[in-house]
Order: structure tokens, then sequence, then C-alpha cells
């Protein structure tokens, strides 16, 4: 397995743009709406001399009351037992605040190596790089993710970290396949990401009652019989009439990207419900597929 890095920090911090500039491109959905990433994205990326897992994840809310909020606390602390190195976000335009002092702390118990990346800070700047130095880190890097400054220097240090074990992990990478891409899709709430848990039988997507809840396209690996696939979780599609908000339009967007990529698509029907006029005009592929 490829040695991972995730990154981490609070909602709306730059973490799905970081995360879409290291990979050269925009898989991650990103919006100026705090709380857009609801499940922890991955990608494996080639570099010049090392490879890397990234992974992004929604943003930590310490001390939080909210049921689902815990959920996704819950999930990204999962994300960090898995990996190998922590990348923690801190906003340039805020300072470092207190509520992440505490994370810090959180995050500490898990004896990972921490990078601290102050994003944001292509022009005027509150924090005071004494007070990064309080959590004691020395690797702190100042960079705009939106501008792509300082990126290259942050991407070197992470292959000082990872490339020299390379040799070893490659040892343990099974011959390269062919990955079938499968894209769930669907209205909202008729149990996509349940259905993806199910296949994978682990609780990797957050599920619940209420219609939305995914936003962005989440691909999942899944072993089966010998074949690698990726099953990628969309978000639900309504009919054009009720998408008003800008984040629900660039959920759809990304969700007829995904379709259009795929090599099978699953369209999941209510049985409840039954087919309706919105699922055949899903299954008719009526929204324009070509135009990306």
């Amino acid at each position: 397995m490829y040695p991972s890095a995730v990154i981490i920090g609070r909602p709306n911090v730059g973490k799905s743009t970081l995360f879409n500039c290291i990979i050269g491109k925009r898989k991650a959905l990103v919006n100026d709406e705090p709380g857009v990433t609801r499940d922890w994205n991955d990608e494996f990326y080639h570099f010049t001399d090392f490879s890397l897992q990234l992974i992004d994840t929604p943003g930590l809310n310490n001390d939080t009351k909210d049921i689902f909020e815990k959920k996704l606390n819950i999930k990204t602390f999962s994300a960090i037992e898995k990996s190998n190195l922590i990348i923690f976000v801190l906003d340039a335009k805020t300072g470092i605040i207190n509520e992440e002092f505490l994370i810090f702390k959180k995050i500490r118990k898990f004896n990972k190596k921490i990078f601290v990346v102050i994003n944001k800070a292509e022009g005027k700047v509150n924090f005071v790089k004494d007070d990064v130095y309080k959590l004691g880190i020395n690797e702190i890097f100042e960079i705009s993710a939106e501008h792509s400054i300082g990126i290259a220097n942050l991407i070197e240090k992470l292959g000082d970290n990872f490339k020299k074990n390379i040799i070893e992990y490659e040892k343990n990478i099974p011959t390269k396949k062919h990955v079938i891409n499968i894209a769930v899709v669907g209205r909202p709430n008729v149990g996509k990401s349940t259905l993806v848990n199910s296949l994978i039988n682990e609780e990797r997507l957050n599920t619940g009652s209420d219609s939305g809840i995914t936003r962005d396209s989440i691909q999942v690996s899944w072993d089966i019989k010998g074949f690698r696939v990726n099953l990628i979780d969309t978000a639900g599609i309504r009919k054009k009439s009720k998408v008003q908000k800008k984040l629900e339009s660039l959920s759809v967007i990304q969700t007829k990207k995904t379709i259009f990529k795929a090599e099978i698509v699953l369209l999941v029907i209510d049985a409840y419900i039954g087919m309706d006029v919105q699922d055949l005009r899903i299954a008719k592929s009526e929204y324009d597929l070509k135009s990306k």
C-alpha cells in the first residue's frame, strides 16, 4: 500500500482547494460555503519520484453538539488513523484560534508526522508565526492553494518524507490491472451511499434520512474476485426546476461528469416510490452529459 497524507482543519480553511491543487485537477467540490465536504475523498497520485495517497476530509468542529457533525469528526479521525502524515491547514486571514489548539491536542495523540500549512497567505494576513510555533511543529508552510503559491515546496517536503521508502512500498503493490469505474446515481435519498457501504461491507460513506447528505462524487475502491473496481457515489439529481442553490448546481455538474467518465452506471430507484419521471430522465441521459 502506498504511503498516505491526510489534509485536516476547521471548515472553510481551504482543504479541498489544497487537495485539488496538489493533484492538479478539480476532483473535490469547492465552494465558499462552510461544510461542503461531507465524506473524505482520496486520490492516488504519482509525482516525479514518489507516489502518494492524498486524503481530503470534512472540517473538524471541536466540541460540536450537532450529531451529524460529530459523525464527520469520527470519519476524519478514522482517516487520520489510517494515514502516515497529517497536513494541518490553518487560515492566514483569521490567524490561529483557540479551536485549532484544541484540535492539535487531539491529532498529536495519533503520533503521526505533522505539517502545518498556513493557507490564503497571498495577501494581508492576521497570523503571527510565533503563535504557530507554539504548537511545537517545525514544518510550517505558507501557501495559497487558490493561486498555487508555495505548493512546489510543500510537495518537495512530502517527497523527502516518502520517496526514500517508496521501494519498500512498491514491493507490496499488486500488478496493475484495468480498473472498472462504476457510478452510482439516482434521485436524492434513494440509498446510493447505503448501497456502496453495503457492497464494500464498511461504513465508509455518511448516510441518513435527510436528503442531500452527499454533495461530492466520492470514489471508493472495491476489490471483488481479483478485479479492482472504483465505486463512485454521487450527489442526487433533482428536477432542474428545483435546483436553485449554486452548491447543488455544482454537485449536479460533478455527477454528470462522473456519469460521462464511468464504464458502468448503476441507477438506484426507490422501491417504495417506483420509477418516476425524474428516474427516466436520468436513465435516458437527458442531462447533456457531453457538456462538461
